[in-house]
């Protein structure tokens, strides 16, 4: 029994010590092959995904196929993704998919655009007390609905919009039944207020807007990769669920100078009386993802660039592509600092530095608004800026470009 117990505690070591520092994912591009390298003899065995992916050691792979992990090597075919489980000495560490991206151009952008998401119905910000006719204050929601909560329909109908929810809500005098997130029905008996209107009492949000940089985009079909990192809600700090988003022509109005302490940003507003340059379908972890329109495949520059995986980057040289003026945009030299291939946050790659002075004079470094500014090295794109260091505007991280076109090809 003690044998029995100390197996499991030290297959349970193993997992979270050694799986702790394996890869999450491993990406190749079509028509490549890489070599599996690990430092302890692991084995490996194909746990799911498309079969046509990939060929292990010059052969066909098939589910359930075991090999040595360490020294066999992976040959892409063509675009998709399977998954593999790594072992030792019999126990499982980690599942990890192998990504294969596909033989495409792209073009680095660098252009900043302004971005607008609706939300996958109205989300919670919080609860309210509301007034009777006779005076009396109320808070109908409280318990109810809490901030963070997404109202998907009420009565029975889909919304969508705020002016939904409350035209439905003057509508249901004596009840009304909300549907959150996709998964609860609570009921809320609306207060009358003085006037005779029926109020729950919620703040509530159905729309974000704000500015960003298009980091690329694919040249034989416009799909786009914008920001490195989520759009969380302001209030809630989650992961907006988003219907739907477009990215407009940006008007600059200035820049508020990144100092210690206090982050930059660029300032302006969205052209949204203009023509829409894309539209936004998906918004995760990695950033906003969606296609561009005609226009906007004309509107952002167009030099294609090849693709370089975190495999190849290197301490040292690299640069930043932006606009942060509205005047076109330009190219800026920054340093890499610290790569972390093995980090479990996709938005916290790389480790930055602005060294040019003009940057340095115009923004103080990176400022909001930057996020997304295609990161060159060698000639190649390696990846976008996503976030600044607040005590030091010069400083700043950014995640890797495989990251960013892997969640473009999971839509």
């Amino acid at each position: 029994m003690k044998k029995i117990i100390l197996f499991a505690s030290l297959a349970a070591l193993l997992t979270a010590v050694y799986g702790y520092f394996l890869p999450e994912s491993i990406t190749i591009e079509q028509g490549k092959s890489r070599a599996l390298e690990f430092s302890l003899p692991l084995k490996a065995s194909v746990s799911g995904g498309d079969m046509q992916v990939l060929n292990i050691n010059n052969a066909p792979a098939s589910i359930n196929q075991n090999f040595d992990a360490s020294g066999s090597v992976l040959s892409a075919n063509e675009s998709g993704k399977m998954d593999i489980e790594l072992s030792l000495l019999g126990v499982p560490l980690k599942s990890v998919s192998v990504n294969v991206l596909p033989l495409q151009e792209y073009a680095a952008s660098g252009e900043t655009v302004g971005i607008v998401l609706d939300t996958d119905g109205v989300l919670v910000l919080g609860t309210g007390k509301v007034k009777d006719a006779a005076g009396n204050v109320f808070e109908p929601c409280r318990g109810l609905l809490h901030s963070g909560d997404m109202i998907k329909s009420i009565n029975g109908k889909r919304i969508s919009s705020k002016e939904e929810l409350l035209d439905e809500v003057r509508n249901s005098p004596f009840i009304v039944k909300l549907n959150i997130n996709n998964s609860e029905e609570v009921s809320v008996r609306p207060i009358v207020s003085a006037d005779g209107t029926p109020m729950i009492g919620l703040w509530v949000r159905d729309s974000t807007q704000g500015i960003g940089t298009v980091t690329y985009f694919r040249k034989s079909d416009g799909a786009f990769g914008a920001l490195g990192h989520p759009v969380n809600d302001i209030d809630t700090g989650e992961l907006m669920q988003i219907k739907e988003g477009r990215i407009y022509p940006v008007e600059m109005d200035g820049i508020v100078k990144g100092e210690k302490g206090m982050a930059g940003e660029l300032a302006g507003r969205n052209i949204t009386d203009g023509e829409v340059l894309g539209f936004i379908t998906k918004n995760c972890h990695a950033g906003v993802y969606g296609s561009l329109t005609s226009k906007g495949k004309k509107f952002l520059p167009q030099k294609t660039v090849p693709i370089a995986l975190k495999e190849r980057i290197h301490k040292g040289s690299a640069s930043i592509l932006s606009d942060i003026d509205g005047k076109g945009v330009k190219e800026y030299k920054i340093e890499v600092e610290s790569i972390n291939i093995l980090g479990k946050n996709t938005t916290k790659g790389m480790v930055i530095r602005v060294t040019d002075p003009k940057l340095i004079e115009s923004t103080g470094g990176i400022v909001q608004g930057m996020s997304g500014s295609p990161i060159l090295q060698d000639g190649c794109l390696i990846g976008a800026v996503t976030h600044v260091f607040v005590n030091d505007p010069t400083k700043g991280y950014g995640t890797f470009i495989e990251t960013m076109l892997a969640e473009n090809e999971r839509q």
